[in-house]
């Protein structure tokens, strides 16, 4: 599995290497075997300056995700993803500032029932 990591820089452009970012849907979508552990890392150090990271708060839906965070990056752990899921991270920086970041994982082998790795199935 390839490094799930985001780096957020400047006039809110980001790096993001083993997933791809959806603009229209405003999130980094990732792959997850069904049964496998995902660790993401959102580096913010470019963003946040000289601040800090003081919280990070969780939103999941059809998945189980915990974080950790530095003084700049959070690495958020996935697992149990259902078909797809999501995780909102909501990011709170020392001066105030808020960021939403939304993670969605999914499984490609069961990622839309009645879909497999080759595409859509009709029975």
């Amino acid at each position: 599995m390839p490094d799930n990591y985001i780096a957020i820089r400047e006039n809110n452009r980001r790096i993001t290497r083993g997933g791809t970012f959806d603009a229209d849907n405003g999130l980094t979508e990732f792959q997850v075997g069904q049964d496998e552990v995902a660790i993401a890392t959102i580096d913010m150090d470019n963003w946040i300056g000289s601040a800090t990271i003081t919280t990070v708060a969780l939103t999941n839906s059809g998945l189980t995700a915990t974080e950790a965070h530095g003084t700049d990056t959070v690495t958020i752990t996935v697992s149990e993803v259902s078909y797809s899921g999501t995780c909102d991270a909501l990011i709170t920086v020392s001066d105030g500032r808020k960021r939403m970041e939304r993670l969605r994982f999914v499984t490609p082998q069961s990622a839309y029932p009645g879909s497999n790795d080759y595409g859509w199935v009709r029975y």
